[in-house]
């Protein structure tokens, strides 16, 4: 889609507060298409490109698959991409393999994290204790806590998350921390390539995400739009043999709860020499 001479991109990363102020700057502007890359920007901006007239692509990945075709339905401009995984499915079947009775969510103190930790939180069929803090020491607290009173953990990345002196917390440093100190499974819903052991990453595969928002917004410009809608269900775990899984019988029972239709999970060895975590194709 960047490589089209016909086309010329505005990229604008949209930061809260004050993301209004920006998008009203790309109304103005008239553009042919605005790409939303988030459910957060879709709820927030939806509806007045469509009053304006402007036709918009939303990258979709928190909504159910009825809160995305009431929003088709609500805005005739709007298409999407939609990567739908089906949490209370998922959270289940992991409860079944891992014998989780509590767990503990943390992440960065952003809206768009709290609204994907709220959905996680209502998908569970067991208790879900959410801290967001952006003070990567009250992260170390919350986490030892997590270590001594739960029975998994979901991570969502420390994005924006500072040491309270105001230095950066860089993702190495955090992935070394976990490494060392974290004893129980660690989740997140992101394709993470990291060393931790015990670790599990949830989700759709990122280029697979692209290359159909890339379709359809060619689709757009150039008038051949054949579907407003592409979803996406093809999700992968990816989990270090750590995870809790280095006995057999788990493996098994991992197997068991989930149909495995691609590669199966790899040893850590394996893991390492490849840098690449092993998978299982949902």
């Amino acid at each position: 889609l960047f490589d089209r001479d016909d086309v010329s991109f505005s990229v604008v990363h949209i930061k809260e507060p004050g993301g209004e102020r920006y998008f009203e700057d790309i109304v103005r502007g008239k553009p042919d298409l605005v790409i939303l890359t988030d459910d957060r920007f879709t709820d927030l901006f939806a509806k007045r490109l469509n009053e304006q007239g402007i036709p918009f692509v939303s990258s979709l990945i928190w909504k159910s698959k009825e809160e995305v075709a009431q929003l088709l339905s609500q805005y005739p401009k709007m298409s999407a991409v939609h990567t739908y995984i089906d949490y209370s499915r998922l959270l289940l079947k992991l409860q079944r393999v891992f014998d989780i009775k509590r767990m503990g969510l943390i992440g960065p103190n952003i809206q768009g994290t709290k609204y994907f930790g709220s959905r996680i939180k209502g998908a569970a069929k067991f208790p879900i204790e959410e801290v967001y803090s952006s003070i990567w020491e009250e992260w170390v607290e919350t986490l030892q806590r997590f270590n001594q009173h739960t029975d998994a953990i979901w991570l969502i990345l420390p994005y924006g998350v500072r040491h309270r002196d105001g230095r950066m917390l860089l993702w190495k440093d955090a992935a070394e921390w976990v490494k060392t100190n974290v004893k129980k499974i660690t989740m997140s819903g992101l394709s993470v390539k990291t060393e931790i052991p015990r670790f599990i990453s949830i989700s759709i595969r990122p280029n697979l995400l692209g290359s159909h928002l890339s379709s359809i917004a060619q689709g757009n410009l150039d008038g051949r739009l054949k579907s407003n809608l592409v979803s996406l269900n093809n999700w992968t775990i990816c989990v270090d043999r750590e995870a809790g899984l280095s006995v057999d019988r788990s493996l098994s029972k991992l197997s068991q709860e989930f149909p495995i239709t691609g590669k199966m999970i790899i040893p850590r060895d394996e893991y390492l020499a490849k840098k690449s975590p092993g998978e299982v194709i949902l």
